[in-house]
Formats: C-alpha cells, sequence, structure tokens
C-alpha cells in the first residue's frame, strides 16, 4: 500500500510540474490535460495521460538538455 501512495505522489508531483510549465509558457491559446484508465487487471490499473498545450515550446537547441 505504501508503494502505490509513493508512485501516486510522485505521478501527481510530475503532473503538476507538467501543467504549471503549460501555464507558465501559454499565453494565448489553450492547455488540454486528459487521462483515460486503459486497462484493469486484479488489483493494478493502466493510466494514460495526455498533456497538449499552445505554448512557445522548447527551443530545438535545449532539447539536448
Amino acid at each position: 500500500m505504501l508503494h502505490s501512495r509513493l508512485i501516486g505522489l510522485l505521478v501527481k508531483q510530475i503532473i503538476t510540474n507538467v501543467l504549471s510549465n503549460a501555464v507558465k509558457y501559454t499565453d494565448n491559446g489553450y492547455i488540454y490535460f486528459k487521462c483515460d484508465k486503459v486497462d484493469i487487471e486484479e488489483e493494478k490499473a493502466t493510466y494514460r495521460f495526455e498533456i497538449t498545450d499552445t505554448g512557445i515550446g522548447m527551443h530545438k537547441n535545449y532539447l539536448e538538455h
């Protein structure tokens, strides 16, 4: 149970960081967030998270970092 709570907190932190950056760098346009439950097996579930925005993005040279 502790392991699943830790994973949940980490996923929450990652999503919060990504959405925070999307808000920071999207002056006009939209931010789209979607979460789908893809599969359920006994006590395990698989989710897919999709985040899209119309922000400025990263410069091609920065992607290497």
